[in-house]
C-alpha cells in the first residue's frame, strides 16, 4: 500500500487477525471497526473491502453482542456486494462477513449470503476459501431443524480440513458435528465428538475451542444430574471468557447457571441476577424474570410481566427460551398464551431444549409441551408428550428429567 489510509487499514487488519487467533474476538471486532472507520472516511470502497475481508480467522461463536445487529455494517456490506466488478475472492469473504453479521437473525439476507458464499467458494481453487464457504453455510442453517443437512456440510468441511491441514476449520467442523448429534438424539456420537473437540483444542491451543469444550462438558454433566460438576465447568468457562475479553462472558454465565437452577427447582435464587442481566439484554429476559418471580412466590409481579410479547431470534437458543416461556405460561395458568408456544416447539419436540448448541440445556421439549397440552385440557396429547419426554430422558441417561416426566404422567 502506498498511502497512509491504505497502510492504516492494512496494519489494523494484521492486528485484528492476531487478536482473533488469540480468541480475543471483542478486541478484534473493535479493531475492525477502526479499520472500517478509516476506510469510510477515505471514501474508498477498495479500502472498505480490505477492512471487511481482513478477518480471515474462523470464529465459532458470535462476533457481536447477542441479539444486536450493527445495521451500519450490514448496509455497508450490502452496498459493497452490489458491485459488478468484485474479485471472486473478495466477494466470497464479504458474503461470509454478511452471513456472520446476521447470524441467528430472521433477516433473509444472512441465509442468502451463506448460500452464495458456499456456491462461489466451490468454484475457487483454494481449500481455505472452500472451507470458508462451508463454514458460512453452516452458520446460516438452523441447528435444530436442519441437523441432517448441516451434518452433510460439516462432514465435507471436516474432510477438506483434514486433507489440507486447516486446523481451525477442523475444529469448527467437529463442533458442528456435535451440534447435529445433540439435535438428532445421538448421545454416544456426541460424547465422541466432544472428546475429539477437546483433543483438537488442547493439542493446537485453540482458545475459543477450549472454552466451548468446557461448555459441552458442563451441559453433559447437567444432563447426567451432576449439577456440582456442571457448575464447576461453567464457572471455569466464565473465567476463561473474561480472560479473553469475550462479548458473551456475563450473559452466558448467567444463562448456563440459570439452566442448572431451573433443573433443581431453584430458579428463584436467580432473581437478582436476572434483574441485573435484563439491564443489558433487555426484553429477551422477560420470561426468565417472570420465572424467577414465580420461584420466589411473587406471582402478582410475574403476572404483570409482558409474557409472550418478545419474539425470540430463530437461533440455537430459541427452544430453550420458549421452554422457559412455556413453564411460565403453565405456572400462571395463562391458557390464552399456550397455543403459540406449542406451535413453535412442536417441530423440535423430540429434542432437549437448547442443546443443539451443546453449550447449555434446559429440559426435554416434550415435557414442556405435555404441560401446555394439559393446561389446555388436551389430555391425550399431554400423555403422549410426557411419554416422549421420558423416552428422550432415558436415551440421554438423565435421571432427574426421567423422574420429572414420570411424575408428570402420574398426575
Amino acid at each position: 500500500f502506498g498511502d497512509r489510509d491504505a497502510l492504516r487499514v492494512d496494519l489494523l487488519g494484521r492486528l485484528l487477525r492476531a487478536q482473533a487467533r488469540a480468541g480475543a474476538v471483542a478486541a478484534a471486532r473493535q479493531t475492525r471497526a477502526r479499520a472500517i472507520d478509516v476506510a469510510a472516511a477515505s471514501g474508498r470502497d477498495d479500502l472498505l473491502v480490505a477492512a471487511f475481508t481482513a478477518w480471515t480467522v474462523p470464529t465459532p461463536w458470535l462476533t457481536h453482542e447477542y441479539g444486536v445487529v450493527d445495521h451500519r455494517v450490514v448496509e455497508l456490506l450490502t452496498r459493497l456486494l452490489r458491485a459488478d466488478d468484485l474479485d471472486p475472492v473478495a466477494r466470497c469473504r464479504l458474503l461470509e462477513a454478511l452471513a456472520t453479521e446476521l447470524d441467528g437473525e430472521s433477516d433473509p439476507r444472512g441465509v442468502a449470503a451463506g448460500r452464495e458464499a458456499l456456491v462461489l467458494s466451490q468454484r475457487l481453487d483454494d481449500p481455505e476459501l472452500r472451507a470458508l464457504g462451508l463454514a458460512a453455510r453452516l452458520r446460516t442453517m438452523s441447528y435444530e431443524r436442519e441437523a441432517p443437512d448441516r451434518r452433510t456440510f460439516a462432514l465435507e468441511l471436516r474432510d477438506l480440513a483434514d486433507e489440507h491441514g486447516l486446523v481451525t476449520y477442523r475444529s469448527v467442523a467437529e463442533q458442528a458435528l456435535g451440534h447435529c448429534a445433540a439435535a438428532l438424539n445421538e448421545p454416544d456420537e456426541l460424547r465422541l465428538s466432544v472428546a475429539r473437540q477437546g483433543w483438537l483444542a488442547e493439542t493446537y491451543q485453540l482458545n475459543e475451542a477450549q472454552t466451548i469444550n468446557l461448555c459441552s462438558l458442563g451441559a453433559l454433566a447437567h444432563i447426567a444430574g451432576d449439577f456440582a460438576a456442571a457448575r464447576r465447568h461453567y464457572d471455569q468457562v466464565a473465567v476463561q471468557m473474561r480472560r479473553q475479553g469475550s462479548l458473551h462472558a456475563e450473559a452466558f454465565h448467567y444463562f448456563s447457571t440459570g439452566t442448572l437452577l431451573i433443573s433443581q427447582g431453584r430458579f428463584g435464587e436467580h432473581l437478582e441476577a436476572t434483574r441485573r442481566i435484563r439491564g443489558s439484554l433487555g426484553p429477551i429476559v422477560d420470561d426468565l424474570l417472570a420465572l424467577a418471580l414465580i420461584g420466589t412466590g411473587r406471582l402478582d409481579e410475574a403476572r404483570a410481566m409482558p409474557i409472550g410479547r418478545h419474539t425470540y431470534r430463530p437461533d440455537y437458543f430459541e427452544s430453550a427460551l420458549l421452554s422457559v416461556r412455556g413453564m411460565v405460561v403453565v405456572a400462571l395458568g395463562r391458557r390464552d398464551l399456550a397455543q403459540p408456544v406449542i406451535d413453535a416447539l412442536l417441530p423440535v419436540r423430540d429434542q432437549l431444549a437448547g442443546f443443539s448448541t451443546t453449550a447449555a440445556v434446559v429440559r426435554p421439549v416434550a415435557l414442556t409441551l405435555g404441560e401446555l397440552f394439559r393446561l389446555l385440557g388436551r389430555t391425550e396429547e399431554a400423555t403422549w408428550h410426557f411419554t416422549l419426554a421420558a423416552r428422550v430422558a432415558r436415551r440421554w441417561e438423565s435421571p432427574h428429567w426421567l423422574a420429572e416426566a414420570t411424575a408428570a404422567m402420574a398426575r
